[in-house]
């Protein structure tokens, strides 16, 4: 089929010549059609990589909230071993025997071997032990039972310092040198109170996990986003984070708190 007859004499005769009407009619059409076009997929373009975006902070945010649920959790179980320790009968007439009687005596000797052995059974019923060690102080700090005899009959220094340890209950700190049990090292103390049942006194159960534990909770985020910086906020000493040089814990100061030093 051919062009009907006035195509053919626009496009093949004098109309479309350089300087025709015809010429000058579709040179200005074709850029009055192409910019909206640009600009529609521009448009669209950035609105589609703005959507993106959005997607993957959502996504890492999501991934981000997910590791620290599971962080809180695993301090949560940790909470929850005391408890159970706390609730067992035998526990409790132990304790009460460890708060009466003097310190060295046979009837000590046999209750601080019970509540050891009753810490053993729980810590390791899930083969991996939910505590690296654990003590038990009175309200003067000194240490009645340990994991480790060596720290038996001694004090926790620095009192003031560890005041809080002493009187809070079912919680979780974290702390750095924690002296004698991981002295230059960051620990997690997880801490349960206990009164005893004749009102002969009051002791602390505590159960600690080690610097490899926080490192763990710490890569698990780092991993996730690796120009991020992620930390501890220890309540007795300051800020703990993951050297991205040695992959290993560092107390460091908060910018706020080196503008004071430097003040």
């Amino acid at each position: 089929m051919s062009a009907p007859s006035f195509l053919s004499r626009i496009f093949n005769g004098q109309e479309f010549r350089r300087g025709g009407l015809a010429r000058r009619i579709v040179l200005t059409l074709v850029p009055l059609t192409l910019i909206p076009l640009t600009l529609m997929a521009g448009a669209a373009y950035l609105r589609t990589r703005e959507l993106l975006q959005n997607q993957v902070v959502t996504q890492m945010q999501n991934l981000v909230t997910t590791k620290m649920t599971d962080a809180r959790n695993a301090m949560r179980v940790k909470q929850v071993q005391l408890d159970r320790i706390v609730q067992r009968p035998d526990f409790a007439v132990a304790m009460d025997v460890l708060l009466a009687e003097t310190h060295g005596s046979p009837a000590f000797a046999e209750s601080r071997n019970k509540i050891i052995s009753i810490f053993e059974e729980i810590n390791r019923e899930e083969g991996t032990p939910f505590f690296n060690l654990y003590f038990i102080t009175n309200e003067g700090g000194t240490i009645l039972a340990a994991s480790d005899r060596k720290w038996e009959g001694g004090v926790l220094p620095n009192a003031s310092l560890y005041g809080d340890l002493l009187s809070v209950d079912n919680q979780s700190f974290g702390m750095f040198d924690f002296v004698p049990f991981y002295p230059g090292q960051f620990s997690v103390v997880s801490v349960k109170q206990y009164s005893a049942s004749k009102g002969t006194g009051r002791a602390t159960i505590a159960g600690l996990s080690d610097e490899q534990y926080a490192l763990s909770i710490l890569k698990s985020l780092v991993d996730l986003t690796p120009s991020s910086r992620a930390y501890f906020v220890s309540n007795f000493g300051g800020y703990i984070g993951l050297d991205p040089n040695t992959g290993k814990m560092q107390k460091f100061l908060s910018a706020a708190k080196q503008r004071e030093t430097l003040d």
